[in-house]
């Protein structure tokens, strides 16, 4: 996993009963073999299975981590070693906010300042509709695309004048190839 996720893994190996650290791979922590676990002021929930998380934690350094864990009892139930899984997700968090700040949009700035043309709810319709069906890039499949068409065709789009270029463009097609499928799904 380490070597998978590098440099944002690690794998952490505690010995329960003597509270140190068994193996460590990955430098997320910068504990060492022998140091202690600290495990003794650990509560296990009396119901909790092998499985601990996932759950997060702060790193000495301020980043976050995403953290789960593996209890290993022994043949008496005991716990014998606690396997611990983290991986470093500051970058991510960082990430999401950067992406945040480019896709949001203020309060005050919510309503378009200039008056919505009839085009910008067709082309919200088209997003919409692709992402409920995962089709967010490329072209549509001839299927697909004669499904959004009866779609658009349900809503009404078509009782507006060029509505076929407008909706060619929007989807990457002809005009006559719009024409086309109305006229396949007309005949129905």
């Amino acid at each position: 996993m380490v070597s998978l996720l590098d440099p944002f893994g690690e794998v952490v190996l505690h010995d329960w009963v003597e509270q140190k650290i068994l193996y460590i791979a990955g430098r997320l922590s910068h504990r060492e073999i022998g140091d202690p676990s600290f495990m003794d002021e650990i509560a296990l929930p009396e119901s909790t299975g092998p499985v601990i998380g996932p759950y997060r934690k702060t790193n000495p350094d301020g980043r976050q981590i995403k953290s789960i864990s593996i209890l290993m009892r022994d043949t008496a139930g005991d716990p014998k070693h606690l396997l611990c899984l983290n991986m470093d997700v500051s970058r991510f968090d960082a990430a999401q906010v950067a992406l945040s700040h480019f896709t949001s949009v203020s309060a005050e700035n919510q309503q378009n300042p200039l008056a919505r043309d009839w085009l910008e709810p067709l082309h919200e319709f088209i997003a919409n509709w692709r992402v409920k069906r995962g089709l967010v890039d490329g072209a549509l499949s001839v299927e697909c695309r004669q499904s959004l068409i009866a779609a658009l065709m349900d809503e009404g789009v078509f009782d507006r004048p060029k509505a076929a270029e407008a909706i060619a463009r929007a989807i990457g097609v002809s005009r006559a190839t719009v024409y086309g499928d109305l006229k396949s799904l007309q005949a129905r």
